[in-house]
């Protein structure tokens, strides 16, 4: 009975001691990420600090929630803050103007994404280039104002991950790529919502548990 239960586990221990040889695509990619990091857009002076939760169940595929903590520039218009949109103008003294950042706002986000991905061992190490469409919503108040600003938002973020397999059940990974937002702002003039498109750069450092 005792050797029975022992083969399938001697061939377990095989297969992991073998995953940390190969080289090419990797399908037992499976297990939880937990990640923290920056979303950067310099030129809306946009910053996140977010913390990242991911499921991969299949190999190609990963599902992640995020929550983040977001400063903006803003503009005051008729009393009613948005999202920066300054324009480019120069002042005498040739240095550029910003017009519109009249204010900031402290913001919360959330948001959920699906990535298509794939993953490629490269014995200790691995890469996994990966596209991830999503949605989510952010939330707040302008520092000087009060007023609540925020609104629905979808993204599109692709870049690579770049990882260290400590053990068979354990890697550590750095993560960098772009993201492009698109927000829906409610706008007090219009009945359909003003678009704001923002595109800026990502960066996390994360852990993974395999499966």
């Amino acid at each position: 009975g005792n050797n029975a239960a022992e083969k399938p586990k001697a061939k377990a221990d095989a297969n992991n001691a073998d995953k940390m040889q190969r080289i090419g695509i990797d399908r037992d990619y499976t297990g939880i990420q937990l990640a923290i990091g920056t979303t950067f857009i310099p030129v809306d002076k946009f910053s996140s600090y977010t913390f990242t939760f991911s499921i991969i169940n299949n190999p190609f595929v990963k599902h992640n929630l995020e929550l983040g903590k977001n400063t903006a520039a803003i503009r005051v218009k008729d009393g009613s803050p948005e999202f920066n949109e300054h324009g480019m103008v120069f002042n005498p003294d040739g240095s550029p103007h910003y017009p519109f950042l009249d204010d900031e706002a402290n913001l919360f986000s959330m948001d959920y994404s699906v990535a298509g991905q794939v993953p490629i061992n490269l014995k200790r190490f691995f890469v996994v280039p990966q596209v991830a469409p999503g949605m989510g919503f952010i939330f707040g108040k302008s520092k000087e104002y009060h007023e609540i600003v925020g609104g629905f938002f979808f993204k599109l973020s692709s870049g690579a991950q770049l990882g260290y397999n400590i053990s068979n059940t354990l890697n550590v990974f750095l993560y960098g790529g772009h993201q492009l937002d698109v927000f829906l702002i409610p706008d007090p003039e219009d009945e359909i919502d003003k678009k704001k498109s923002i595109n800026g750069f990502n960066s996390r450092l994360g852990v993974m548990f395999v499966f």
